[in-house]
């Protein structure tokens, strides 16, 4: 499995209704719902997305649908946390790397396992 472009799922999120995001059955046409994210720069109100035809399990499906930009933005938010552990480690497995070169074999032997678990293994 790829690495998810992280740029564009960050656009994506940008570019969609800001939540706020609810959502409830619609009456009249059974198995579709009204999901609904507060828009403040448009006067007529909230701003609705129609999701056609949701079946089964809907109550699920439209829980998923109404929390995931919220979702979206935590999960983005644990990248950025994550990537951050990585740098920080990837500099420290450097400067064992460094003091290994001066006599203590061991010191390597760490750099270069935290690279593997890392999996930025260096030649």
């Amino acid at each position: 499995m790829s690495a998810p472009d992280v740029s564009a799922i960050r656009a994506r999120l940008a570019g969609a209704t800001p939540g706020p995001w609810d959502w409830t059955p619609m009456p009249r046409h059974p198995g579709i719902l009204d999901v609904t994210g507060v828009r403040p720069d448009r006067e007529l109100g909230p701003a609705e997305v129609f999701v056609a035809e949701v079946r089964g399990n809907g109550q699920a499906d439209a829980d998923l649908i109404a929390h995931a930009p919220a979702d979206l933005a935590a999960l983005l938010d644990l990248v950025d946390q994550q990537a951050a552990v990585i740098d920080n480690v990837t500099a420290l497995a450097d400067d064992w790397e460094r003091r290994g070169e001066y006599g203590d074999a061991s010191l390597t032997e760490g750099a270069r396992a935290i690279r593997a678990a890392l999996n930025q293994d260096k030649p």
